[in-house]
């Protein structure tokens, strides 16, 4: 919606004239504009501007018209124009007035100049109104929505808070710290896989917020889909990288922003109303519903207020608003956190999609403490704030297991999740520094010692892709060699610590010694062409080959 500035600066003259006139507007020497001014079209220009702005000569406006142009007005600005063809918003007009009043109010209205008629992108008439004259409207309007003083305020209250936000990184970390199956025609989580991550969750029950959050994930292309399961894609880690607050913007644009693109007239006036409110009181949501079916069509209100519900409800989620009573019949309030960001919008008076992150760092950065560190247990337990840095957040979940996020992260670091760090291409000498350097205390002694087990044992078996066990430790070699006995596997013990097995059973040979512990080399180890591969060991693969096939020829000779 625009306001005069922007509705006038293409008007020609002629029209400027005869406005200027209708309002009776003189200029320069008592002459009136509309009697042929030398001022010109700038200098009118900024005089209709000038006195459109004031809110004392829009209520000059207002008692002029009457209780007819009032309701006329009040009909226009809270119906939805810009779908509604003139037409039917006459009808609708002269249900209310009767046709001849209809008439004059619309007559008296386009004449001063608080209303025009544009043409919407299909082509078709309706009545516009001036960001200035909507404003004023919802302020005449507004002491009827507000909760009366007498009332006593419902006990249920809600306030989200940032929780919403953080589910989101923990429905990632799920993703990174388990195989989550995804169906094949929606998709979307398998409802087993979705339930785990939903348990880590603060509002664990709630479904429907849970779904908004995948398709947030999915709709900005944080998961793609690989062999039936749901991997993270290079753009979550470099949006990792951007300030908390930054991520915090783009968030909410992502989960409120469409809303707003389909020109979503009374979402605009409901962020109207609660930021002309003062900060301690209420909006009455029962009085806003009545407002909405007393301006609009059973089916339109009824559409009107299915929209608008969803969008309070991503609100709540969001923390933008808190909520006493319920979404039905309760009242709201918006949250400090969203008067900031949106006062700083309006500054701006820009879309939330083309406003750089920057200018709102003073305004809401200290609502985003980021916290650096976090402590370890000694029994393997990490604990850490709630306001530590996403991108730690994600890097310490690649190997250790998200237990709980209620008041704080708590953290399981156990074998199983360290290998999965493993075999997700982080390297054990790695993560262990990880967790020195970001603990806030040294590491327990028993922790350290048990990790740097884990540690010496990652990788220490591996498959060659199609013929080859091979380990490099003699301590392992033995368990491997009856391991693949039992299996009816092993076919010939090249060396102590290498043993040719059948090519079809590499990737459940593979399987096999990740399920027994003995954390092995993650995929299958193809050779090069040179006949070296990646792994570190005394004989190259093709080395053994060649020994085993020369021995074999032997047997045989």
């Amino acid at each position: 919606m625009d306001s005069y500035q922007e509705i006038l600066k293409d008007a020609p003259l002629g029209f400027l004239q005869k406005l200027a006139g209708n309002l009776n507007l003189a200029t320069k020497g008592g002459k009136r504009a509309g009697k042929g001014s030398e001022d010109g079209w700038q200098a009118l220009y900024n005089k209709l501007v000038a006195y459109y702005s004031s809110p004392d000569n829009l209520e000059t406006l207002w008692q002029k018209i009457g209780p007819s142009g009032q309701l006329a007005l009040e009909t226009i600005h809270f119906s939805e124009p810009y779908y509604d063809e003139v037409s039917r918003v006459h009808e609708r007009l002269n249900k209310l007035l009767g046709k001849r009043a209809a008439r004059e109010a619309r007559e008296l209205l386009l004449g001063w100049g608080l209303i025009f008629l544009s043409e919407n992108e299909y082509g078709l008439d309706y009545y516009d109104l001036p960001l200035e004259v909507r404003k004023f409207i919802n302020y005449k309007v507004l002491p009827l929505l507000v909760k009366k003083d007498g009332i006593p305020l419902p006990e249920q209250r809600e306030n989200h808070g940032l929780f919403f936000w953080l589910d989101f990184y923990i429905l990632l970390a799920g993703v990174l710290q388990r195989e989550v199956r995804v169906t094949q025609t929606e998709r979307v989580f398998y409802k087993r896989d979705r339930k785990k991550i939903m348990l880590c969750q603060h509002y664990p029950d709630d479904e429907s917020r849970y779904l908004l959050l995948e398709e947030v994930a999915w709709a900005n292309d944080f998961l793609v889909e690989k062999n039936g399961c749901a991997r993270l894609s290079a753009k979550t880690w470099e949006w990792l990288q951007l300030p908390r607050y930054k991520q915090w913007l783009t968030f909410v644009d992502w989960v409120i922003n469409h809303y707003f693109q389909c020109r979503n007239i009374w979402g605009t006036h409901i962020l109207g109303f609660l930021l002309t409110l003062p900060p301690e009181k209420w909006l009455s949501l029962p009085a806003l519903y009545q407002l909405i079916h007393k301006y609009n069509t059973p089916s339109q209100a009824n559409y009107i207020l299915a929209n608008n519900k969803e969008l309070l409800q991503r609100f709540l989620w969001l923390g933008l608003i808190e909520v006493a009573g319920g979404l039905e019949q309760g009242c709201i309030r918006i949250t400090d956190l969203f008067r900031r960001y949106f006062n700083v919008l309006l500054q701006h008076d820009q879309e939330v999609e083309e406003t750089d992150g920057e200018v709102f760092r003073e305004a809401i950065e200290g609502f985003f403490p980021e916290a650096s560190s976090f402590i370890v247990q000694p029994n393997f337990e990490v604990i850490a704030p709630l306001e530590l840095s996403l991108n730690l957040f994600m890097q310490l979940s690649t190997f250790t297991d998200l237990v709980s996020a209620d008041r704080m992260f708590i953290f399981s670091l156990n074998e199983k999740a360290f290998y999965r760090g493993f075999t997700r291409g982080r390297q054990p000498e790695e993560m262990l520094k990880f967790l020195q350097e970001h603990s806030k205390y040294e590491l327990p002694p028993n922790v350290l010692t048990t990790v740097e087990e884990w540690a010496a044992k990652m990788g220490k078996v591996s498959v060659v892709k199609g013929v080859l066990v091979r380990c490099q430790k003699e301590e392992l070699a033995g368990q491997v060699k009856a391991l693949l006995e039992a299996r009816g596997w092993l076919i010939e013990a090249i060396t102590p610590q290498v043993f040719l097995v059948p090519e079809n059973r590499g990737e459940e040979c593979l399987e096999l010694l990740e399920k027994q512990g003995f954390m092995p080399h993650p995929q299958l180890i193809a050779l090069r062409a040179g006949g070296e591969d990646d792994v570190d060991i005394d004989e190259s693969p093709n080395t053994l080959l060649a020994r085993f096939i020369e021995a074999a020829l032997k047997k045989r000779g």
